[in-house]
Parts: C-alpha cells; structure tokens; sequence
C-alpha cells in the first residue's frame, strides 16, 4: 500500500508539473496561427496612438500635423491614428496612465502630459512641430517591418495582462492539485493507520 501510495503521489505532482507546460504550449499554437494570419496581410498602416485632451492646444497642432495634406500625401497610405480622449473620459485617463507605465514613462512626473504618442516601442509626450521628423522616422521604422513583427503598444500591454491572468490561474490550479494530492495521501495514511 506504501508504494500505492507513493506511486500515487508522485503521478499528481507529475500532473501538476505537466500542467504549466500544456498551457504554454497551447499559447504558443495560438501565436504561430496569429502570426501566419498577420503575414498574410500586405503592407499594412502602422498604428499610431495618441491620448490626448480635448482642448488642449498641443493635441490639435498634432492632430493638424498627423491630419495635414503633406503628411498624408506622403505618409498617410503609412500609418492611421487612433486617438483616445483622456480629459473627459475617466477609462481613457486610467488606461493611458497604466500604459505609460507599461512603456516605462513614468505619469506621475510633472513634465508628463498629452499629446502621449505611441509609435512601436518609442513614445514622446507633448508635440512641437520639432517632433515632426523623429515621429516621421518611426512611423517609416515600423512601416518597414513585417506586420507580424510590429510593435502595437496597447496590443502589447493587452496581453501582458492576459499572461499575468493566464499565469495565475495555472499557479491556482497547481495549488489546488497539490492540496487535493496531500488530502488524499493524509486520509489513506489515516485510514491506514485505524
């Protein structure tokens, strides 16, 4: 019965081990079948974000600049812009602060503010007609990657909370595995011992 037992013990903690494996794996298919997908797709615009305030003066010389006929002459089949409003809308406000932090701007320094703009991994805050080269620059930078290969800063942020959910939830369910492994070994050993 002692070796039952132990045989018995260590095939759940073999599942329990297996266990965190089998859900990275599953993760891992799910990426390769999303990445084909993307591949498929031809030159596509580069996404380009930017939270900002509704009347603020900075936000609408971006807007005019990202809007203007030279931009989109030249660059406008490159990228389109999502904008999100962060003054009058509480969800945007929370989602560009935890973003910022996501991309290691900090949202509590006072120099943060709006326009935040996202394009790849690089970020600036506020605009100045200044920005207009470098934010060019990276839009051409991301526009020449493959789209599977690009860097979408809220898809990004989206699925590190999701890994951090996903992690938790196999760290849950080897917890309960090996807290069921030890009633069952304790009750046998008590059952045994009666």
């Amino acid at each position: 019965m002692k070796k039952f037992l132990n045989s018995l013990l260590i095939l759940i903690l073999m599942v329990g081990v297996m266990l965190p494996a089998l859900a990275y794996a599953e993760g891992e298919e799910d990426k390769e079948e999303e990445t084909t997908e993307e591949t498929a797709t031809a030159k596509e615009a580069v996404t380009v974000y930017m939270f900002r305030g509704e009347t603020c003066p900075h936000c609408e010389e971006a807007l005019e600049w990202f809007n203007s006929e030279e931009v989109q002459k030249e660059y406008g089949s490159h990228f389109k812009l999502e904008t999100y409003e962060v003054w009058n809308d509480a969800n945007n406000a929370d989602l560009m602060e935890k973003v910022a932090k996501f991309m290691g701007d900090d949202p509590d320094d006072d120099q943060f503010g709006v326009p935040y703009i996202l394009i790849g991994k690089h970020t600036v805050n506020g605009f100045a007609s200044s920005d207009a080269d470098q934010l060019i620059s990276w839009i051409e930078e991301e526009y020449a990657k493959d789209p599977a290969d690009r860097y979408l800063a809220l898809e990004e942020y989206e699925k590190a909370g999701q890994k951090d959910t996903t992690a938790r939830d196999v760290i849950i369910v080897i917890s309960f595995v090996v807290i069921v492994a030890g009633i069952v070994f304790v009750t046998i050993k008590a059952r045994k011992g009666e």
